[in-house]
């Protein structure tokens, strides 16, 4: 009897021991891949509803005025490993109605990302920091001032490949709020009249690090 106990006690702590051992193991996962470093270049799309009177609770204030952007992106990120990095990309509008094109450079100086996962991470802006965009093809070069400003409020999340060499970003979850703002009184104050509630996706390779 007192052989059955002994044999019955080894038993138990053989298996105590492996699935210590298993769940050790998986919860160690695969290594982290961050931080990011280097430059990334990316193409992708979005979509934007622009309203020129902004928005309620999603809906824009005034319907008739309100129109859809969609969007062709290619541009470059840059990431630091100390958790920081910036964009700057070409886009180009179509904007139905009224059906035209528009071609601008945009640019954000600065933002922030944190790991939330080993292989992905969020994109957060410093707060009173703007998007800058730059027209140079279409009717809003001559319509619109040759330069205008965008506070955006909302996240991006990304994710990297083990290798580091691809990035995949999305922007808006669900939504990104752009709100027209003036540099000329810092930090940017807010023009909620004229609001883009959008969406990106974007896909870029390591070109250099």
């Amino acid at each position: 009897m007192k052989g059955n106990i002994k044999k019955l006690a080894v038993f138990v702590m053989i298996a105590a021991t492996v699935m210590f051992t298993v769940v050790a193991m998986a919860s160690a996962g695969p290594t982290i891949h961050l931080p990011i470093q280097g430059q990334y270049v990316y193409t992708g799309t979005g979509n934007c509803l622009i309203s020129p009177t902004g928005f309620t609770d999603y809906v824009p204030n005034d319907p008739a005025q309100a129109f859809l952007s969609t969007l062709v992106l290619n541009g470059v990120y840059t990431f630091q490993k100390k958790g920081t990095g910036s964009f700057k990309q070409d886009a180009r509008f179509v904007d139905t109605p009224p059906g035209v094109i528009n071609i601008a450079e945009e640019t954000w100086p600065s933002f922030n990302y944190t790991a939330t996962d080993r292989d992905q991470f969020t994109i957060s802006w410093d707060q009173g920091s703007y998007m800058e965009i730059d027209w140079i093809a279409g009717p809003n070069t001559k319509t619109q001032p040759p330069k205008i400003y965008f506070e955006v409020d909302g996240n991006c999340t990304g994710t990297v490949s083990q290798s580091k060499d691809t990035v995949t970003i999305t922007c808006g979850d669900p939504i990104l709020i752009l709100t027209l703002c003036d540099p000329m009184q810092p930090p940017c104050i807010p023009i909620p009249s004229f609001q883009a509630y959008c969406t990106f996706s974007q896909v870029g390779n390591l070109v250099d690090k």
